[in-house]
């Protein structure tokens, strides 16, 4: 009996450790996308409270975030890596 509790326990505690390393794993290969995706959100906000000038263009690391307005439409959030492999837009 004590040793099918012990075997219990411990495929327990490697099914919990798998699923922490595969977080961790998962998070770490986002590739910056989360952040990326936060400081389009923030340009967002800043667009809104009329902070933002009209075009708008910067680098951050391997991306470039730009916001563009074509003629009076709602303005276009941007955010490219490198040359165009990923893209992330928002659109108000």
């Amino acid at each position: 009996m004590e040793t099918l509790v012990a075997s219990v326990l411990i495929v327990i505690i490697f099914m919990v450790s798998s699923l922490v390393l595969n977080t961790v794993f998962q998070s770490h290969m986002d590739d910056g996308k989360t952040s990326v995706r936060q400081e389009l959100l923030w340009l967002e906000y800043q667009y809104e409270n009329q902070k933002l000038p009209l075009p708008y263009l910067e680098k951050q690391k391997d991306w470039t975030l730009t916001v563009s307005q074509i003629n009076s439409e709602e303005p276009v959030f941007q955010a490219i890596k490198g040359e165009g492999e990923n893209k992330i837009v928002v659109q108000l």
